[in-house]
């Protein structure tokens, strides 16, 4: 059983909302570090919880990914606006 269950999901969804209201706001590169990171750390927090055989195959890719993309903003910050 996962405490705090309804919290995380709760700060994951409205983390990840959050990422869409960047390109909104024409936001600068700092708050697209924050906002994305932010959201990045809620949702891998989310996915640590989850038991190892509980994770459906399918799914530890795209987790795998969430992984990478986390330790991409770690140790290579770099953005760039599309046109």
């Amino acid at each position: 059983m996962v405490e705090n269950k309804q919290m995380l999901l709760y700060s994951a969804q409205k983390s990840v909302d959050n990422i869409s209201k960047l390109a909104i706001e024409n936001a600068d590169d700092e708050e697209c570090y924050l906002v994305i990171g932010t959201a990045l750390h809620w949702v891998i927090d989310c996915i640590d919880r989850i038991p190892e055989k509980q994770i459906k195959e399918e799914h530890k890719k795209l987790f795998s990914g969430l992984r990478f993309a986390n330790n991409c903003l770690k140790h290579n910050i770099t953005f760039q606006k599309s046109s």
